[in-house]
């Protein structure tokens, strides 16, 4: 092997190396922006062109960021969520229900399934079945798309409801998978019913 053929060899080398660098140097930043093209941003509940809070149905239970009464750290999300690359709904953010003027004036009362509901997620990140979830040591459910029963009450497709009352309801860190195509039974499932919330608090406690 003469000199040149040893310079063209080790040429050849030095540009298959840096070919390499920059293709893997490409996929390492093109990696971040294909993770952004394909995990949607939070969608901050109550904001404009998002579901709204819950307000118990007649205007009598208001949901919404706590009180600085309530809960003296600041900075904490507000309830939002959003759906990955993978099919996984995110849930995060704390809320604090309060009574509202409308209804009854009251949280509570003979339509508490519906004033417990903190929001609903729209179709397509709702999860299979009833989901339970635990925020902050209390438990959280997340009803599909078929809607569940409470006791004697219906809780509407998509409701986010702790079944153990109206105070701090935090949210963060609850993941589930939502439903999709080939998800689903060949059979229909029957309507999902749960105990009464009281019930259910009971038996966990």
């Amino acid at each position: 092997m003469d000199g040149n053929t040893i310079r063209s060899t080790a040429a050849i080398a030095v540009a298959v190396v840096a070919l390499v660098a920059g293709i893997t140097g490409s996929a390492i930043a093109g990696s971040w922006h294909d993770l952004a093209a394909f995990t949607e941003p939070f969608h901050l509940v109550g904001a404009s062109n998002e579901v709204p809070l819950g307000d118990g149905g007649q205007g009598d239970c208001l949901w919404g960021s706590p009180r600085p009464e309530t809960l003296t750290v600041s900075g904490v999300n507000p309830p939002a969520f959003f759906r990955d690359q993978e099919g996984n709904v995110h849930l995060v953010g704390v809320a604090e229900a309060v009574n509202g003027s409308g209804g009854d004036g009251a949280c509570g009362g003979g339509d508490e399934v519906e004033d417990l509901s903190v929001f609903r997620l729209p179709p397509g990140d709702r999860p299979e079945n009833v989901e339970l979830a635990t925020g902050g040591g209390r438990l959280i459910v997340i009803v599909p798309d078929e809607g569940a029963t409470i006791g004697d009450e219906v809780a509407a497709p998509g409701s986010v409801i702790p079944v153990d009352g109206f105070g701090l309801t935090v949210l963060d860190g609850i993941t589930f998978r939502a439903a999709g195509p080939g998800t689903r039974p060949i059979s229909s499932n029957p309507r999902p019913a749960i105990e009464s919330v009281h019930d259910l608090k009971h038996d966990l406690d």
